[in-house]
């Protein structure tokens, strides 16, 4: 997966696909359609899932636009959760919004008992670790200076373990080329 695991998003897209996963010529078509269900749905999973902030609250982001929406740790089951330990932000930012519980949707996160999934999209920094036991990511910003280059060696384990990331720090990547 991309971003996010969404149900209602991953059914929304299956009636545009073929039998393999995807994208028909018609499915193509939809999901550029600005506004479209498909749209919607391909933005949530190859992007990640957002909540909209209380009313008046909001932060600028790294390029100085205001948001009043924050992206989510989507598999996590917090009984409880709180705005500044949900939200997907830098540490700037996460001391900005409340410090509040929401109302979390029924339709996220990850079930604890489904196999386990491995995204990237989200550009972490410091020790490849499981997000959840059974969510990994493998995208720990390999793109930007100081980057990592991450994979995970799975071995049919349903419940995911720190000890099977392999990094390789960017710097060494461009030493071994």
């Amino acid at each position: 997966m991309h971003a996010a695991w969404h149900e209602p998003s991953l059914a929304q897209l299956h009636r545009w696909t073929d039998g393999q996963g995807r994208l028909t010529e018609a499915g193509v078509i939809a999901v550029h359609e600005r506004g479209s269900n498909a749209a919607d749905a391909v933005e949530k999973v190859a992007k990640g899932l957002e909540l909209a902030l209380p009313a008046g609250v909001y932060f600028n982001d790294k390029d100085g636009h205001r948001r009043t929406h924050v992206r989510i740790r989507w598999w996590q089951h917090a009984p409880a959760p709180r705005w500044r330990n949900i939200a997907i932000a830098p540490p700037a930012v996460l001391a900005q919004l409340p410090d509040a519980t929401i109302d979390w949707p029924a339709d996220l996160g990850y079930p604890a008992d489904a196999p386990p999934i491995f995204v990237g999209h989200y550009w972490w920094s410091g020790e490849p670790a499981p997000l959840a036991p059974n969510v990994a990511c493998v995208d720990y910003s390999v793109g930007r200076a100081g980057g990592t280059l991450v994979a995970y060696r799975w071995s049919g384990e349903t419940r995911l373990h720190a000890s099977h990331f392999v990094a390789v720090p960017r710097a060494a990547q461009s030493k071994a080329c």
